[in-house]
């Protein structure tokens, strides 16, 4: 993901609020954060295609995309439910076929979300490296809020999937009192130099939005099987 928006500036005027609506409205359905992540990806790259935005319009098509990602993440029965009671159009099969046809029916896609959480459980804490095991638990018990969270800023849609996700993961590894990026996970995901720098201008921008302290200052962190032997 890095879509090219034909009208940046209007968007993000109005985008943080529609992101509020759709994470309420995943709420009040019990969906999963996979969900809202897949939702929000198609909701952000339908409307990198727009050239202006109709309110009522853009609160229709949020709701589309919400039962879009819902066929792939929830069960046939929280579809159906999400179907009956997001009082979409009247025209539901012809807008959902329009909706489909912007996004070029290209609905499998790999979230900052899931790219994140395959991170976590592959491990980006190695043998060699000493930390606070509390603050990595209390880290780990976080990440995904965190990320909840950066989803509604201007910088979300600044970045690539891939990168929404390394940064958190740098962002992560400092807070332990680590280099963002060793030499492992730079050859994994950073083949050339200048991709690397283009990471750690990511990092920054989410340095902006998310305070290193908020993690730190979490109280009784729940048991995790993590430890530093290990990846995580």
């Amino acid at each position: 993901k890095q879509y090219s928006f034909r009208n940046k500036a209007d968007y993000l005027k109005i985008r943080s609020s529609f992101v509020k609506q759709m994470k309420s409205f995943c709420y009040n359905f019990n969906l999963s954060k996979k969900t809202y992540f897949l939702s929000l990806d198609y909701f952000d790259r339908i409307c990198s295609k727009m050239p202006s935005f109709d309110i009522q319009d853009l609160l229709q098509i949020c709701k589309f995309c919400i039962l879009l990602a819902s066929k792939f993440h929830e069960p046939q029965i929280k579809y159906l439910e999400i179907k009956s009671n997001l009082c979409l159009s009247n025209n539901y099969s012809k807008d959902e076929l329009y909706l489909l046809q912007v996004l070029d029916y290209n609905l499998l896609i790999h979230t900052s979300y899931d790219i994140l959480i395959d991170i976590m459980h592959t491990g980006f804490l190695f043998k060699n490296e000493k930390f606070s095991l509390q603050k990595m638990n209390v880290l780990y018990e976080n990440m995904e809020n965190m990320l909840y969270f950066f989803s509604e800023t201007k910088y979300y849609i600044d970045m690539t999937n891939k990168e929404i996700a390394l940064s958190f993961i740098g962002l992560s590894r400092e807070i332990l009192g680590l280099i963002p990026y060793n030499n492992i996970l730079k050859s994994t995901f950073m083949h050339e130099q200048i991709d690397a720098q283009k990471y750690y201008c990511s990092l920054k921008k989410l340095k902006k939005c998310i305070k290193i302290k908020s993690a730190e200052k979490t109280e009784n962190p729940a048991p995790s099987n993590n430890n530093s032997e290990n990846k995580k």
